[in-house]
């Protein structure tokens, strides 16, 4: 079964471990130290510029994360990321549900996200949860979006 909470500090350092699996498409994440990476989420996290939550197991295994970021007038964007041993099993799903109804719930209008053209998966899943494309994004992603 699987639980989404709050991150916390003390997540940071699953957060940079499941970031850098995600991330090795599109930066060397050995060129950016430990220290700096794990500043990063301690930024992220304890600053609350971010909204993160982490996905963890029956026996709080942490294994991915959603997060929204970039606030604006009326949306933000977001992100998720999941280990690999834990996806095709409907958690990305459920995580991405999560979301979403705590950004309506706070009354944003709309969420966007940028994902990668080849990821052919992840655009079904963010199509089937309304999501819809809306242009390109940086390098190889795709922009879309979803009205709520």
């Amino acid at each position: 079964m699987m639980k989404i909470r709050d991150a916390g500090p003390q997540d940071r350092e699953l957060l940079r471990k499941i970031r850098n699996d995600c991330r090795h498409f599109f930066v060397d994440t050995k060129l950016i130290s430990r220290k700096k990476q794990c500043q990063f989420w301690s930024e992220k996290v304890e600053t609350g510029s971010y909204r993160i939550w982490v996905v963890e197991d029956d026996h709080f295994n942490v294994f991915g994360y959603v997060q929204a970021r970039n606030f604006g007038d009326n949306g933000c964007e977001i992100g998720i990321a999941l280990l690999p041993r834990f996806r095709k099993m409907g958690y990305a799903r459920e995580a991405l549900t999560y979301a979403i109804n705590h950004l309506r719930g706070i009354g944003l209008g709309k969420v966007w996200l940028e994902v990668r053209e080849d990821n052919s998966r992840a655009r079904k899943l963010f199509t089937e949860a309304g999501f819809t494309e809306a242009g390109r994004g940086f390098g190889p992603l795709l922009r879309m979006e979803m009205y709520l």
